[in-house]
């Protein structure tokens, strides 16, 4: 990733609840093609927005159906410095920060009962992140995977708004969306093991509560009305 497409913040994606089972996407809705990512030409702000779930393979018509009914898997995707195959038109706002992944409860993603398949999972989890401050909160070093050769990268920890929204990995349908500050005191929550072309411009979102998160995404994986 260059440094002009390398800014500070982070982006997350969960899908609204809508109706029970999956659906075609809402006229005006992007829908992702079956090779997982949105079809080109006139994209809708919504993908455009959500680049952490742009070129993801999780959304398939070979996916579980989501059922409100629940219970249902979640797969994630998170923007981790990185935008491999996403389509053109580009993203108007380059501005994301560098996100770790979001360890959910186990059982919630698919697991060695699934053979890991990303089919088995009915949700997509899309993350990303704003800063919402400049000052360091933390420091992250970790492996930088971009350009001729890895190197260490060393980039600050900001506070930041953290944007999720989740989709219907079958249709594409938003779910559901909705935004946490991060607060989560761990110095090592938000350092990611690795990142493709970080800049010494790029920087990290603070966390959100996990708790907070899990008791948002709950309802969507036991079926429960929120």
């Amino acid at each position: 990733m260059t440094e002009s497409i390398m800014t500070a913040v982070i982006s997350a994606c969960l899908l609204t609840a809508c109706s029970g089972s999956d659906t075609p996407p809402a006229q005006g809705r992007t829908r992702p093609s079956a090779s997982g990512s949105p079809q080109t030409g006139a994209m809708e702000e919504g993908w455009k927005r959500n680049r952490a779930c742009a070129a993801s393979k999780a959304f398939t018509g070979q996916a579980a159906t989501y059922r409100r009914s629940g219970p249902n898997l979640f797969t994630q995707e998170w923007f981790n410095g990185g935008y491999t195959a996403v389509p053109t038109p580009e993203f108007p706002r380059d501005d994301d920060a560098l996100l770790a992944k979001v360890f959910l409860p186990d059982g919630w993603e698919p697991g060695p009962r699934e053979g890991y398949q990303v089919t088995a999972a009915a949700l997509v989890l899309c993350h990303t992140a704003t800063p919402s401050g400049k000052r360091r909160v933390a420091t992250c070093e970790f492996r930088d995977i971009g350009g001729p050769g890895s190197h260490t990268s060393t980039v600050p920890v900001v506070p930041a708004t953290h944007h999720f929204e989740v989709y219907a990995s079958k249709s594409g349908r938003l779910v559901t969306s909705f935004d946490l500050s991060g607060t989560d005191r761990d110095q090592a929550a938000p350092c990611p093991d690795s990142a493709h072309w970080v800049s010494r411009l790029d920087v990290i979102a603070q966390p959100p509560s996990r708790r907070a998160l899990v008791d948002r995404l709950q309802p969507l994986r036991d079926g429960v009305t929120p």
